[in-house]
């Protein structure tokens, strides 16, 4: 499999996994809050419906006035007088459950009907123990709406616990006693909620399952999407850098990455780092080329005049004398040195250099390096100044590399400087530092080079040759011992018109 889609499905299952488990706990809890709505509902409609029963039984004292005046105009009150809503009565009928009844119109008056007829006098064969014929209480709460949407559950009993209307009691009904001034004069009975769902529960359910359902699928389908992009987005710079790496493999140092302008993370810092990795390649390459042609040309050279040397005095061109030997070995010297001076830059870079530190005295050291190589410089007239501070001047380090690096340095300013000219050898510190800096006099160094000095077997003026000019390699190993010592060596202008050399090394 592989990474990118590794990652997608890394990004995508668990998205969806947390979609659909959102979508049902939604789902639950929506079903949940309706069963809820339903039983808050139910307990404010019984608690209405208590309140009303307590009230009309106070109001008319017993269920059979309860059934009949509520029913009935008051006398004294012209037919025309509305009355008021609460206790207007729509003409109903009762079925013969004693449930609430189906509404039926009452038949309209006779013309000597009025508000003194007198009430025909009931069948007693049809009146109960209150005297209520079968309905007239049904009729008469259902026509003062008392129970609303809870008729089709609720049974009513008096005092005596006999049935007024309703089915028989259930052991799991709600029971409720009716009381007026703290005295009961019925029970209020709630049968459960049918377990299963009505229809309006069943619809509204379906409703809510659809729309989660369609919500589900949209929000899945945006994550799927996401991922992919996300996943692309983040292995497109893997996958260049994949395939620069091959390219590098091939021995193909030019290749770069291109880095998006917007992207600012890990992946943006990869390629710059790919980027500089092909250019150290490309550039430790061009170095290793030319530092391979120059050591073959700096060997070349005193090898050639060794043998066209050798070749004169056996061809009989030359004598085989005192002058012609020592011109054979210096030579032989000038070749030992480059390659001891090779083998020590090959030590230096692989670490194998040892160095034996101890405490010295720069102050002496310096005095005595640079006097050492006065007579040197006084060959071609060169003044030689050294300023040194009085006070301790410990510090830790190899007496012998630092002799050789300041040798070096000084062998440079020789080699270099105008004859007559001046160096200078000045020593100083800072806080944490100490500091050496060497200026010698014209010429100067260009610009250009400044920068190039500390390059193996660079010369600046090419037309030099190898023994006018060095072998090149003396500040590239005074940078090597320099930095054993954890310290810096900086080239720059000189104010006396040449090179300025500053060492700087750490007191700790």
């Amino acid at each position: 499999m592989k990474i990118t889609e590794k990652v997608f499905y890394a990004i995508a299952i668990p998205a969806i996994f947390a979609v659909l488990t959102l979508s049902a706990l939604l789902y639950w809890s929506v079903k949940t809050g309706f069963d809820d709505y339903l039983n808050a509902h139910d307990e404010q409609q019984i608690t209405s419906s208590i309140e009303t029963l307590q009230q009309l039984y106070e109001r008319y004292g017993s269920w059979a006035n309860l059934a009949l005046k509520s029913l009935d105009p008051p006398e004294g009150r012209a037919n025309h007088e509305p009355q008021s809503d609460f206790f207007r009565p729509p003409p109903e009928s009762v079925d013969h459950e004693g449930y609430f009844p189906q509404p039926r119109r009452r038949p309209p008056p006779r013309r000597d009907d009025g508000p003194d007829r007198p009430r025909p006098a009931p069948n007693d064969s049809l009146l109960d123990s209150h005297g209520l014929r079968a309905g007239d209480l049904p009729r008469a709460l259902n026509a003062l709406g008392v129970f609303g949407d809870l008729q089709m559950r609720i049974t009513l009993l008096d005092e005596s616990s006999r049935i007024l209307f309703g089915p028989p009691p259930k052991p799991d009904d709600q029971h409720f006693t009716l009381k007026v001034k703290d005295t009961p004069f019925g029970f209020l009975l709630v049968h459960p909620r049918p377990t299963e769902e009505s229809e309006l529960q069943l619809a509204f359910l379906s409703t809510q399952l659809t729309s989660l359902s369609v919500f589900a699928v949209l929000i899945m389908v945006m994550c799927a999407l996401t991922a992919l992009w996300f996943a692309r987005h983040l292995l497109g710079p893997l996958r260049a850098v994949v395939k620069g790496y091959h390219v590098l493999n091939s021995g193909d140092y030019s290749i770069r990455l291109n880095k998006e302008e917007k992207r600012d993370d890990e992946l943006a810092q990869l390629i710059l780092d790919f980027n500089a990795l092909a250019d150290t390649l490309e550039k430790n390459r061009t170095l290793r080329e030319r530092w391979v042609a120059d050591i073959s040309h700096e060997l070349r050279t005193p090898l050639t005049i060794l043998r066209a040397e050798i070749e004169s005095v056996l061809d009989g061109i030359y004598p085989l004398d005192e002058h012609r030997i020592r011109l054979l070995q210096q030579e032989v010297i000038s070749l030992s040195q480059l390659v001891a001076d090779l083998n020590e830059l090959s030590m230096a870079d692989q670490g194998a250099l040892h160095y034996h530190r101890q405490p010295i005295q720069l102050t002496q050291w310096l005095q005595q390096s640079a006097e050492a190589f006065r007579p040197r410089l006084a060959q071609k007239q060169i003044q030689l100044e050294i300023h040194l501070p009085t006070g301790d001047s410990t510090f830790m380090g190899d007496s012998q590399r630092l002799h050789q690096l300041m040798t070096n340095l000084l062998e440079n300013s020789f080699r270099y400087t105008d004859a007559g000219g001046r160096v200078v050898v000045t020593l100083s510190e800072t806080a944490n530092h100490w500091q050496i800096q060497l200026d010698d006099s014209a010429p100067g160094v260009p610009d250009w080079a400044m920068a190039r000095l500390f390059e193996r077997l660079f010369r600046v003026d090419k037309s030099r040759t190898r023994r006018a000019g060095g072998s090149g390699l003396g500040l590239a190993i005074c940078q090597a011992i320099t930095e054993a010592h954890g310290g810096t060596l900086q080239p720059s202008h000189s104010a006396l018109g040449g090179l300025k050399m500053t060492l700087t090394l750490p007191k700790t």
